[in-house]
Formats: C-alpha cells, sequence, structure tokens
C-alpha cells in the first residue's frame, strides 16, 4: 500500500518514505454557514472527501508513489457569511501562515511535493492559499499547487462534467455559487443524513455578486441572500452530487500527476489573476 493517512503514522514511518516519490494532500476549507439546508462542514467534508476519494484513484494508477493524507484543515476566511451565526472565520494573513506552516514543516523534512485540496471560493481564501504556495516555492523549492479554484476561476470550467449536466438540467451554473444545486447534491449524495428536507421548498436565489463586490457589500445577507444559499437547491440530485465529488478528485488526480512529473499545470483566467494580485488584500 502506497497511500497513507499522517495522523496514523509513526515518526519512523514518515522517516523512510522517498522524499522523491511521496506526495501530500492538505484539505483545507471553513466551518460555514450554508443555508438552513446545509451543514456547516459542507465545504470541510467536499475538501477532504475529493482528497480522500483521488488519493485512492492515483493508488490505483501508480502505486509506486506515495500519497499522504493530512488532516484536513476546517479554516478558512469566510468573513462573507459572518452574519451567519457558526460561520468560523480566518483573516487572510492566518490562513496564509497556517498552510505556509504545514508546507514547511513538510519541507524542512526534505518532503517536495503538496497538492492543497480546497472546497471554497471566496477570493481571499484563495489568495491566501496561493500566496502560502509561492512562498513555500521560493523559500524551498517546494512544489505546492490548489487546482480545484484554479479550474472554476478558468474557461475550463465550462466543459466540465458538471457544468454541461446542469446545464442539460435547465439550471445556469454560472449563477450557483453557494450552498447551491453543486453543493446541496454533493451532501444528498454523500451525507444525505445531513440534508434538512426543507432544499425541497427553496426557491431560486439569483445574485450578481460581482456586482455587490463593485459596490462595496460584501455581505450575503445585504446582498439578498437572507437564508444563506446562492443557487437553486431545490434543484439537487444524488447523481449530480456523485459527479461532483468524482469531477473533484479526477482535477486532484490530474494535477498530482502533472506535479510530480514537473509539467505545465492549469492556470486561472488572466482577469481573475490580475483581481487576486491586484485587488483581493490579505487582511
Amino acid at each position: 500500500m502506497s497511500s497513507f493517512q499522517l495522523d496514523k503514522m509513526t515518526w519512523e514511518d514518515i522517516g523512510k518514505l522517498d522524499r522523491n516519490k511521496t506526495i501530500f494532500f492538505l484539505p483545507v476549507s471553513p466551518m460555514e454557514e450554508h443555508g438552513p439546508h446545509l451543514p456547516l462542514g459542507t465545504d470541510f467534508f467536499g475538501a477532504k472527501d475529493i482528497a480522500e476519494l483521488a488519493i485512492r484513484k492515483l493508488n490505483e494508477k501508480d502505486p509506486t508513489v506515495n500519497y499522504v493524507l493530512i488532516p484536513g484543515v476546517p479554516l478558512g476566511c469566510a468573513e462573507m457569511t459572518m452574519d451567519f451565526p457558526g460561520t468560523i472565520s480566518m483573516r487572510g494573513k492566518t490562513l496564509m501562515r497556517i498552510v505556509y506552516d504545514i508546507g514547511s514543516s513538510l519541507a524542512r523534512h526534505g518532503f517536495k511535493y503538496l497538492l492543497i485540496s480546497n472546497h471554497h471560493l471566496v477570493p481571499i481564501h484563495v489568495k491566501a492559499l496561493l500566496v502560502a504556495a509561492r512562498k513555500l516555492e521560493r523559500k524551498y523549492g517546494m512544489k505546492v499547487f490548489e487546482p480545484i479554484s484554479t479550474i472554476i476561476f478558468s474557461d475550463a470550467i465550462k466543459k466540465t462534467r458538471l457544468a454541461k449536466a446542469g446545464t442539460n438540467m435547465g439550471v445556469d451554473m454560472e449563477t450557483e455559487s453557494h450552498a447551491d444545486i453543486k453543493e446541496t447534491s454533493f451532501i444528498k449524495h454523500k451525507y444525505p443524513e445531513l440534508l434538512r428536507d426543507c432544499y425541497k421548498d427553496l426557491s431560486p436565489c439569483i445574485v450578481d455578486i460581482r456586482k455587490f463586490f463593485k459596490r462595496g457589500i460584501r455581505k450575503l445577507k445585504k446582498m439578498g441572500a437572507e437564508k444563506g444559499y446562492l443557487g437553486s437547491p431545490a434543484e439537487a440530485t444524488s447523481e449530480l452530487g456523485q459527479i461532483h465529488l468524482e469531477e473533484g478528485a479526477e482535477i486532484l488526480v490530474d494535477s498530482a500527476e502533472k506535479l510530480y512529473k514537473g509539467e505545465e499545470l492549469p492556470q486561472m483566467s488572466k482577469e481573475i489573476r490580475f483581481a487576486l494580485k491586484f485587488l483581493v488584500r490579505l487582511n
């Protein structure tokens, strides 16, 4: 077996791993409100489950490489939903330092590869992960990548199976962004016991987030999402949730292989890269 869980290993187990053939996986996403129908851990569950499935797929494809799952970090930048009780939000610099310190610890022991599994797409959260990755690369030469937000914030998102499946259902997937059809479908597929029946009665809540951001409005309630969701959760299906999980894992698998082989990794769109660099500040 070449897949491991860090918290179940001894220091001697870790010490025996080939530094050139070991990839660490770090799930990172916050405890955050997800409407009246989904648990606070929705994003964290997504980050963790996608990483676990990706490791299983990778182990089947190439068991000569070691894949180590780090216990997930249930933290992130979630200020947008802080007007709902239960949300726990970190400052951008806090999250960046946590991820940097985890990667730094691995690098100081000689490890070279770290893949971040992220299920939370708020810009400051994404930037914190990107900054941590860049710092680790500059300081230690470590190869670090967070692929899911990269794909979602690129033109490739329109070509995914999930986007096509939603479109075939008559749902505009570009307006689905939080506790929506995707995340509700994921919980319905993976954790049906945690899905509240009220999701069936939730009317679509369609909001142009970028328009509110330009006006300086950053809280979900002030955008009109008084129930804490953006999208069409009532349209959720278990089948769509399975696609969401599997496709997320496939993105991690592809990125892990490219990271390890030194191949070119996908990039966000120029528009998003510009916005993250110049318009989003770590607090």
